[in-house]
């Protein structure tokens, strides 16, 4: 039987997804971190989700300035 590893923390897990989006790619982070693959495919679709819906939906200046930056 396969070991269960313990959770990843939640600000692990950011900062891989902020990885993935500066262009890191996804399989070289999982071998580089010996992660598993599932919790992160879910955390990255989410992530990627919530990004595109403030990029579509909202206007202020102060996203706007976000959206230069990012």
């Amino acid at each position: 039987m396969p070991k269960k590893r313990a959770p990843y923390h939640q600000e692990f897990r950011d900062k891989i997804i902020a990885l993935v989006f500066s262009s890191r790619s996804f399989v070289e982070l999982t071998i580089e971190f010996e992660l598993s693959k599932k919790p992160f495919v879910t955390c990255f679709k989410q992530a990627k989700f919530e990004r595109e819906m403030h990029f579509d939906g909202l206007r202020t200046k102060v996203n706007q300035e976000f959206r230069q930056t990012v």
